[in-house]
């Protein structure tokens, strides 16, 4: 619910998987929420990110298969198969004229 003001006075706003795009309940504690940073064409960051959930059931199916639930990712998301993986620079390179 939004006020007057125009602020959300809601304690509790639901998100949706950006997979199934079913709701992910409070308590699916298996659930994740990451933020994709935007970057512009040298590899720096743009003050901007888009935001992607992920419910535990479809974070558990990848877990025990190995593989993404479909066969293909739906538009705009990587295959799932990424999020068992921790980011390294071996399996994430970053481009050479990236700063930090």
């Amino acid at each position: 619910m939004i006020n007057d003001e125009g602020a959300t006075v809601d304690l509790y706003i639901p998100r949706k998987c950006s997979w199934t795009n079913k709701l992910i309940g409070a308590k699916d504690h298996g659930s994740i929420q990451i933020n994709i940073g935007h970057l512009d064409a040298d590899g720096v960051y743009m003050q901007q990110f888009t935001t992607f959930a992920i419910s535990g059931t479809v974070r558990g199916r990848v877990s025990r298969t190995g593989r993404s639930p479909e066969t293909s990712a739906p538009p705009g998301l990587a295959p799932l198969a990424c999020l068992r993986t921790v980011p390294t620079p071996k399996n994430f390179p970053l481009p050479a004229n990236a700063r930090l």
